[in-house]
């Protein structure tokens, strides 16, 4: 039985419902929607009618809508509603919400002019490496120090697939096998938000036919929340870089989510000024593989290794010199950088 908060909220949804309907009616005159003009109009836009007619629907069903009655409403009657009152894909899915039902999955991609104001936004975030995915993890827009770093493509490129079927990959990120758990749980999150999408089903029967992990840990089920995390990369010529790793949704584009590499802030101090760990490359044939290897192997005695690296370089943080990158603004701040303990040199 429904208790008064309810009942009240059920009411307020009704008649914002009611207000929605009748404004997205009132801006529209027949000649927009190909219909005949027929005697005057005591009240701008279309009737009641003339949406029914355009949707399909009895006129009294539509009345009942609009005044917020306690009716059922289908997915496709609400889909020919949006269509008659020429709603937009924000205005769609609010519809859908206000009538207390969940907006199907928006499929529009994007255009050229999206493409190009996405690529502006990563760059504007330099110096953090970012890019830009879709749904199914396709990359369509990338930074350079993205490409560089994380050697993501904006081409043809898709990172999940690249993670798991690269062989590079293993080397890029020294917690390969913790990343691949944090990836796949984010990905069968993100299929389950698009239940009717069979792309995702797909995209997941290739991946385990190409890589025997990814089959391994899609059929333990586990999901992954998007949160903040800590991830470090492996660059051959500088090192370790470590940062820390944000996903962004976009509100104008559900499909489309943000991946920023953002350095993270000195302990302690009061100044908060990113950092940035890296390998002398020149001390060394390959910076990345020096540190990773420190303590242990590079892949099989990894974990203890990482873990004394890590205390190396936290109690060498008073050696720490600012370093301003020559590609960056004057007068923006740079990275600071560690350089790698004396056990990881050659």
């Amino acid at each position: 039985m429904m208790g008064d908060p309810e009942r009240q909220q059920l009411e307020r949804q009704r008649m914002v419902l009611r207000h929605f309907l009748r404004s997205r009616r009132a801006r529209l005159s027949p000649l927009d929607v190909g219909l005949a003009s027929a005697g005057r109009r005591h009240t701008p836009g279309l009737r009641r009618e003339e949406v029914a007619v355009l949707a399909g629907v009895s006129a009294s069903w539509y009345t009942w809508l609009e005044q917020g009655r306690d009716i059922k409403v289908s997915d496709g009657v609400l889909d020919a509603i949006s269509g008659a009152l020429r709603l937009n894909e924000i205005e769609r899915e609010h519809l859908y919400r206000l009538a207390g039902t969940n907006p199907p999955p928006q499929t529009a991609k994007a255009t050229h002019a999206d493409l190009s104001r996405l690529q502006r936004v990563v760059e504007e975030l330099l110096p953090a490496p970012a890019y830009v995915v879709d749904r199914y993890w396709n990359t369509l827009a990338t930074n350079e120090l993205a490409r560089s770093i994380l050697n993501v493509d904006d081409k043809d490129y898709n990172y999940l697939l690249a993670f798991f079927i690269d062989p590079s990959s293993r080397d890029r990120y020294p917690r390969w096998e913790e990343e691949a758990g944090r990836l796949v749980g984010q990905f069968r999150v993100q299929a389950a938000r698009f239940p009717e999408d069979a792309s995702f089903d797909r995209m997941a029967g290739r991946l385990s036919s190409a890589s025997t992990k990814f089959a391994e840990l899609w059929a333990q089920h586990e999901i992954r929340d998007s949160a903040m995390t800590s991830i470090e990369i492996c660059h051959p010529s500088a090192g370790i870089l470590l940062f820390e790793h944000m996903t962004l949704g976009l509100a104008e584009s559900p499909d489309l989510r943000l991946m920023l590499y953002s350095p993270p802030a000195v302990p302690g101090g009061g100044s908060d000024r990113p950092i940035r760990i890296v390998g002398e490359s020149a001390l060394t044939t390959n910076g990345c593989q020096a540190l990773a290897g420190f303590g242990g192997g590079h892949h099989g005695g990894h974990q203890g290794g990482h873990q004394g690296q890590t205390t190396v370089i936290h109690k060498r943080l008073s050696a720490i010199k600012p370093y301003q990158s020559p590609a960056l603004p004057y007068g923006r701040p740079g990275f600071l950088v560690i350089s790698p303990p004396r056990s990881a040199r050659t």
